[in-house]
């Protein structure tokens, strides 16, 4: 009977039994001692468990049964009830019991599920709060909150500051390092474009002037080329490149300048964007939530409508990844068009 407490705390010294300790327990309430320091009291301490009436194996039930029930935040260590959603302390969502999806589609179901509960935790608690009639510019709090869709709980709050402060500054750490791809990510095209262009064209002479370190490797290929076809085209191939070289090398200081410039006006605009990324955003929520409240739509087309044209959507970072990489080529090849004539 007294292997069952081993693991257990001994109330007299609150040490942990082991398994090759002398353990008697008392015969009223069941608490378990070592023989020792029963001996040393000569009678039960647990008066609290004697008054209630308990046992001692009743209350490990019920703390047992209480920690089954609870949930426990992986991120703050609180506490939180069984049917709990989302942590009392720290708001984030609590884990799930379900197993996770396997397939791509499965995962795919899940995170909108996810976004969606979230969504509507947050409307709730607004709705639940003195802040329910709360507005951004005239915008209703909880029609920006389901434009926004992902990160309501980072964004809401910078916007609230931009709206009673009148502050446009706010570090913004994706768009500190990748504007273009941030805004586009946050579906805001016309500048997600022009930045795309704007960082090309300052790119530009950087891509220049390692093409020009590079051409002397290029003539001396086509010079001891033994390929046929470069044979054919050697002389003409090795006096255009040399031309090329000529023409650059005659630029060479402008290109450098032209280079640096390049690379610290990039950064520059950088930090800039960096530290406006969450305004510009914000008024661009405004903006779309405007625009969609005009139309004559009921609350629940309204709030589907307001999250399909927000939110964020992965696939357009690829797109204006390849559209950067494209019209860098296309710039390059013009520049080379340009130094052959």
């Amino acid at each position: 009977m007294a292997n069952r407490h081993v693991g257990q705390e001994c109330f007299g010294c609150h040490q942990k039994l082991q398994e090759d300790d002398d353990i008697v327990v008392c015969p009223e309430c069941g608490t378990p001692y070592h023989r020792a320091c029963w001996q040393k009291t000569g009678h039960c301490l647990n008066a609290p468990l004697h008054a209630s009436g308990k046992s001692w194996d009743e209350v490990l039930a019920e703390q047992e049964d209480t920690v089954r029930l609870t949930k426990v935040c992986p991120n703050c260590g609180t506490k939180n009830k069984a049917d709990t959603s989302f942590c009392q302390g720290c708001g984030k969502p609590l884990a799930s019991e379900e197993p996770e999806p396997q397939t791509f589609q499965e995962r795919m179901q899940r995170r909108m599920e996810d976004a969606a509960e979230t969504l509507d935790t947050v409307a709730e608690a607004m709705d639940e709060s003195a802040d329910s009639r709360q507005e951004l510019d005239g915008e209703p709090m909880k029609d920006v909150a389901n434009f926004v869709s992902r990160n309501v709980l980072y964004y809401l709050p910078r916007f609230q500051r931009f709206h009673q402060w009148k502050s446009r500054i706010s570090v913004n750490f994706p768009c500190l390092f990748f504007p273009q791809l941030y805004f586009a990510n946050r579906k805001m095209w016309p500048l997600a474009l022009i930045l795309v262009g704007v960082f090309s064209l300052l790119q530009l002479p950087a891509m220049v002037e390692t093409f020009r370190a590079e051409l002397p490797n290029m003539i001396y290929m086509a010079k001891h080329s033994e390929e046929s076809l470069w044979t054919t085209l050697q002389p003409q191939m090795v006096e255009m490149l040399q031309g090329m070289q000529d023409k650059l090398d005659a630029h060479e200081s402008l290109l450098g300048v032209l280079s640096n410039v390049g690379s610290y006006l990039g950064i520059a605009v950088k930090i800039v964007l960096g530290l406006l990324g969450n305004w510009l955003y914000y008024r661009f929520v405004l903006k779309k939530v405007h625009r969609i409240r005009e139309q004559d739509l009921s609350e629940a087309v309204r709030n589907a409508y307001l999250r399909s044209q927000g939110g964020t959507n992965g696939w357009l970072i690829l797109g204006m990844i390849a559209l950067e990489y494209v019209l860098l080529l296309l710039m390059m090849s013009v520049v080379i068009v340009v130094l052959m004539l």
